[in-house]
Parts: C-alpha cells; structure tokens; sequence
C-alpha cells in the first residue's frame, strides 16, 4: 500500500468519526508527535567531533576553479 493510499484511508476514517473522545484522542496523537523533541542542542557540545580540519579547508578546489572569475 502507497504512502498516499495510507493517508486518504486515515483522512476517511477521521472524517468518519463520530465519537468525540475517540476525536480528542487522536489529536492527543498529533499534539505528541508535533511537539516531540529529539534531544536538547547546546551550543558548543559539537566541539570533540571534529579533531582535525586541513589547512585549506577554506580554499577552492583546483577543479573548480575555471568557474570561479
């Protein structure tokens, strides 16, 4: 079954409710899955990953440098 065939069988079955705690339920859902973070970012916790950069990590590539005038 297609991603698309999945969602306009949910979008049906939603248009079909009829319960309104069913309803409030499947937004609690939605309200979840908005609103669930992957993990908190601080600044600077990414400084370990990276333990070395070349020299010329700035500098254009020798292949790329017909384009650049």
């Amino acid at each position: 079954m297609s991603v698309e065939t999945q969602k306009l069988e949910i979008i049906e079955w939603v248009l079909k409710l009829k319960d309104p705690s069913t309803l409030d339920e499947v937004m609690k859902v939605k309200k979840v899955r908005r609103h669930k973070k992957r993990g908190t970012r601080n600044f600077g916790s990414g400084k370990t990953i990276f333990t070395y950069v070349a020299d010329d990590f700035d500098a254009t590539p020798a292949e790329f440098r017909d384009y650049i005038k």
